[in-house]
C-alpha cells in the first residue's frame, strides 16, 4: 500500500482496505465476527518479515535471535527496542548497541496485546474447528478487547466496534512510540 495512492484514489478503492469499511450489523453472529477480524488482520499481513528482520539486524540483533520471527512479532521486537531507548533516554539509532544489550525479547508491551489477540481471532476463523463457533474458546483473545462473550449473545456488531477501536489505539501508540525515538 502506498500512502500517496491511498490519498489520490481513496482508501475504499483498495479491496484490502475497502472491506474494513463494511457496516457491522449489530446482530452479526460469532463466526461472522471472526471472519471480520480476519479481514482486519489482513492489513497486517502486509508487514513483510524480511525488511523488518534486516532493520532489526542493523540495530544489532543477530540472525539467530530473529530467524523465526514473522511480521507482527518483528514489529513488536522493534517496539521493544524503541521502548528501551525511550525509557533510558537514548536514541534508537545512535545508541543501538546499548539498546540491544538491555533488550528482552520476552518483554510484553501492553499496547501490542490487541494486535496479538486479533491474530488469535484470525487464526480461529482461518483454522475451522469445532471451537470456532464457541466464543469461550477464544475468551483470552476477546479479553484483550474488553469483550465478555456473555454480553454479546444477541449479536457481535458492537464487539467488532471494540476490536476496531482497540486496534486503532494500538496503532496510534506504536506510531507515537516510534516517532519519539
Amino acid at each position: 500500500l502506498s500512502e500517496a495512492d491511498i490519498k489520490y484514489r481513496g482508501w475504499w478503492t483498495f479491496p484490502l482496505l475497502g472491506r474494513l469499511g463494511n457496516v457491522a450489523p449489530l446482530t452479526m453472529t460469532y463466526p461472522e465476527f471472526l471472519s471480520r477480524c480476519k479481514n482486519i488482520f489482513a492489513v497486517f499481513e502486509g508487514l513483510k518479515p524480511a525488511p523488518l528482520r534486516a532493520l532489526l539486524m542493523k540495530f544489532g540483533l543477530t540472525k539467530n535471535q530473529i530467524k523465526e520471527v514473522e511480521g507482527l512479532k518483528a514489529s513488536a521486537f522493534l517496539c521493544q527496542l524503541a521502548t528501551v531507548a525511550k525509557n533510558e533516554g537514548w536514541n534508537l539509532l545512535s545508541d543501538a548497541e546499548l539498546v540491544v544489550k538491555k533488550w528482552d525479547k520476552d518483554t510484553r508491551l501492553d499496547f501490542y496485546n490487541p494486535l496479538f489477540a486479533l491474530n488469535g481471532l484470525r487464526m480461529a476463523d482461518a483454522h475451522a474447528s469445532s471451537s470456532v463457533g464457541d466464543p469461550k474458546a477464544q475468551e483470552s483473545n476477546l479479553k484483550a478487547f474488553g469483550i465478555d462473550p456473555d454480553q454479546f449473545k444477541n449479536g457481535w456488531g458492537m464487539a467488532l466496534d471494540r476490536v476496531y477501536d482497540e486496534v486503532a489505539k494500538s496503532l496510534r501508540d506504536v506510531t507515537s512510540l516510534l516517532q519519539s525515538v
